[in-house]
């Protein structure tokens, strides 16, 4: 039996006052993208080799089913900046 929270475990900060939440943090299929009032430009995904992940992405939410298990960087540019984070795939 594996719980899963909602409760977010990655927060970056994207210009002041201004916080980028990302959960469920393991995740196993879907990747949150939450609290950000930007406008999303770039989404890049890279695992611990520094190898692009090419997955599909919604403007709140990333498809990460088809990784591997492992950690992973994000990288999120919006019209304000860039902002990086790291989650795990289950």
């Amino acid at each position: 039996y594996h719980a899963h929270s909602d409760t977010p475990t990655s927060i970056l900060p994207l210009e002041k006052n201004h916080t980028l939440l990302l959960y469920p943090n393991p995740v196993s299929d879907i990747l949150f993208i939450d609290k950000i009032q930007e406008s999303i430009l770039q989404i890049e995904i890279r695992n611990i080799l520094g190898r692009e992940m090419h997955l599909p992405i919604n403007n709140q939410s990333i498809d990460v089913s088809s990784l591997p298990s492992g950690l992973y960087f994000i990288k999120i540019k919006t019209d304000k900046g860039e902002s990086f984070g790291k989650f795990v795939k289950e």
